[in-house]
């Protein structure tokens, strides 16, 4: 990790879909394919992977355009609703997914607040104005010696 990925708050490579919200969704819609469709656990019927994929449909906008809310989400439903919801899913295949989608719920919070951690460019109006004008009386004596 660079100090440059603190600055420039790009995702830190290969977590962009616990980042960011549009690399989020693409992501979970995308193991929700690998998931439905898998040759280790029996096909899910229509209706359990369009649920699926509609509670993500509202999640997106739900999640007020941020990766960690999203995967928050998410990873509710699957934990709360999706038992009620769902009824093709293999269990083994389900506690996976639930396990799974917890540590991506996690790894996004982690992230997220590693990130408020990180360094930051100090902007002109983090100090107080006094600091600026003795920074500015300082090399003005340092010039003239």
């Amino acid at each position: 990790m660079e100090l440059e990925d603190f600055v420039t708050g790009e995702p830190w490579g290969g977590t962009a879909h616990l980042e960011r919200i549009d690399d989020a969704h693409a992501k979970y819609l995308e193991r929700l394919e690998g998931w439905s469709d898998s040759d280790a656990y029996s096909k899910w019927s229509a209706s359990d992977y369009q649920a699926a994929r509609n509670y993500a449909l509202y999640a997106f906008p739900a999640s007020g355009g941020e990766a960690t809310p999203y995967w928050s989400l998410i990873a509710q439903w699957w934990a709360e609703e999706a038992p009620v919801a769902l009824s093709s899913l293999d269990e083994e295949q389900f506690t996976k997914i639930v396990k799974a989608l917890a540590v991506s719920e996690d790894a996004a919070a982690t992230y997220a607040a590693n990130r408020k951690l990180g360094f930051r460019t100090p902007k002109p109006g983090d100090f107080p104005w006094w600091l600026w004008a003795g920074g500015a009386v300082l090399a003005w004596r340092l010039i003239l010696k």
